[in-house]
């Protein structure tokens, strides 16, 4: 599921982490690179970013020892956010296959399957308790950490309605700010009633680490 946090945990890894590393790349929003770009422009980002050296399709094959060099003998600290099919992993896996020893990759996708025997460990991110979601999401409506008098069962109907997620609890919130009570029954009754989301958030389906 989008927006559940995968992305915000990854950068926090990276930014404890990435210091005690050789060769480091956090590389973004892989899917839709790769719709825009291709696999080859994301295959190169990726390697320029992580040797520090540009990469293009015209001087790839030239430079395969260099590449094979500079990834064998160093610790290499990767992740690649938001891969959603198995195409893209393995395109972007196979030029890693010469890894140093103690080298880590963190892969965030949507679609745990595409995961399979790959990986050594999946981290799944859990959705937010209805006391931690009331609190973000009044947050942003009220900019306190609680509902304002009464909006109390609304504000409940209003956050059951986000499923727990982070980002369509604030974008919920930040939505029915300044609002009247009427108001949100009544857009809230819409994308129910419609199986719509609201502005600013789209849902999918699964959340991996």
């Amino acid at each position: 599921m989008s927006g559940i946090g995968k992305t915000t945990i990854a950068k926090k890894m990276f930014a404890k982490n990435f210091a005690h590393y050789d060769n480091v790349c956090f590389l973004e929003n892989v899917s839709e690179e790769t719709e825009k770009f291709g696999q080859m422009y994301v295959r190169n980002k990726l390697l320029s970013e992580l040797l520090k050296r540009e990469i293009t399709a015209s001087n790839v094959h030239g430079q395969h020892t260099f590449i094979k060099r500079r990834l064998s003998g160093k610790k290499s600290f990767i992740v690649l956010d938001d891969v959603d099919n198995a195409t893209q992993l393995d395109d972007l896996c196979g030029v890693l296959d010469d890894l140093g020893h103690n080298s880590r990759l963190i892969i965030t996708t949507r679609n745990k399957d595409i995961l399979s025997e790959k990986v050594d460990k999946i981290y799944e991110v859990t959705l937010w308790k209805l006391k931690d979601s009331l609190k973000l999401f009044s947050l942003g409506a009220f900019r306190q950490s609680y509902p304002r008098e009464g909006y109390e069962r609304i504000s409940e109907r209003a956050v059951e309605y986000a499923g727990g997620v982070p980002l369509a609890l604030k974008v919920l919130g930040l939505h029915f700010k300044s609002k009247k009570p009427k108001s949100w029954v009544s857009e809230l009754n819409d994308y129910e009633n419609k199986g719509e989301t609201f502005p600013g958030y789209s849902k999918s389906v699964t959340a991996k680490l």
